[in-house]
C-alpha cells in the first residue's frame, strides 16, 4: 500500500474541542524516532515479518505522513525520539493531542520505587522477551542497568531473555526423556522395555505433532488459547486417572 496515494490531506474540522484540554503523557519504551534508519518500519517491521522491500515502502509511508503532518497539523513530530514507538502511535498522538512523551521506564521506576529497593543490593534481576540491538533504545533492562550501576558501580545486574527460558524448556525435555525408560520398566517390566518404549515415544512424537496444530485450529475458531488449555487439563486429568486405575490392578494381580 502506498500512503501517498491514499493520504492526501489531514482535516481537523471534526476533532472534539474538549481534546484540547487533557494533557495526555505518553509512556514509550522506545526512543525511535517516526522514520529513518531508526525508525518504526526499519527497526521493527522485521521483527513482525516485513520484508526489505516492505521495510522500504512502509518507511516512505511514514515519511509521507509525516509531511502531511507538518503542513495541515503544522507540528514536526517526525524525528521526535519516540514518536516511532508502537508503530507510530507516538507521532500520531504528539500531532493530534495535547501530549509529551515520557520514558516508559522511567514512570515505572519511579511508581514502583526501584531506586529505594536497589539501596544496599548486591543483584539486580531483570528481563525481556528478547535482548538484541533494540534493547539499548530505552528497554526495560537497560533502563533497570542504568539505575542500578547510577546508586552503586558494583551491584550486578542480570537480565533474563526468553534464550534462558528456551534452554529451561530444553533441559526439561531432556529430563522428560531421560525418564522415559525408567517408567517404561517400572510399568511393564524390563523383559519387553524395547518394544514398549518405542510405543510411547511415538505416541508421545504423534502428540508434539498434532498438539500445536490443534491448538493453532482451536485459536483460530475462538481467538483464544483458553479451550485448548482446558482440554489439555482435561486429558492430563484422564492420564493421571488410567495410570491409578492400572497401578490399582497391577498391584492386586
Amino acid at each position: 500500500m502506498i500512503l501517498s496515494e491514499i493520504l492526501a490531506k489531514i482535516d481537523l474540522s471534526g476533532v472534539h474541542p474538549g481534546l484540547a484540554d487533557c494533557e495526555i503523557a505518553i509512556a514509550s519504551d522506545v526512543s525511535n524516532p517516526l522514520y529513518g534508519e531508526h525508525g518504526a518500519s526499519a527497526v521493527f517491521g522485521p521483527q513482525k515479518g516485513a520484508t526489505p522491500e516492505m521495510v522500504a515502502q512502509l518507511d516512505k509511508n511514514l515519511a509521507h505522513y509525516d509531511q502531511i503532518i507538518q503542513r495541515d497539523v503544522h507540528k514536526n513530530v517526525g524525528q521526535i525520539p519516540g514518536s516511532g514507538a508502537a508503530g507510530g502511535l507516538g507521532a500520531g498522538l504528539l500531532a493530534f493531542t495535547n501530549s509529551h512523551l515520557e520514558t516508559g521506564i522511567d514512570l515505572v521506576i519511579e511508581y514502583t520505587g526501584l531506586k529505594e529497593k536497589l539501596q544496599g543490593a548486591d543483584y539486580c534481576f531483570t528481563g525481556e522477551g528478547q535482548i538484541d540491538f533494540q534493547t539499548k533504545f530505552g528497554k526495560t533492562p537497560y533502563g533497570v542497568m542504568k539505575t542500578a550501576k547510577a546508586i552503586d558501580q558494583n551491584i550486578k545486574v542480570v537480565a533474563l531473555a526468553d534464550t534462558a527460558g528456551l534452554m529451561m524448556v530444553g533441559l526439561s525435555f531432556g529430563g522428560f526423556l531421560g525418564s522415559f525408560p525408567g517408567i517404561t520398566a517400572e510399568n511393564w517390566g524390563v523383559k519387553n522395555a524395547g518394544t514398549n518404549y518405542g510405543w510411547m515415544f511415538t505416541a508421545y512424537g504423534v502428540a508434539a505433532v498434532f498438539g500445536p496444530t490443534i491448538g493453532s485450529l482451536i485459536l483460530d475458531a475462538t481467538g483464544t488459547y483458553l479451550t485448548a488449555f482446558v482440554i489439555v487439563i482435561g486429558m492430563a486429568i484422564m492420564g493421571i486417572l488410567l495410570q491409578l486405575l492400572y497401578m490399582k490392578k497391577y498391584r492386586n494381580a
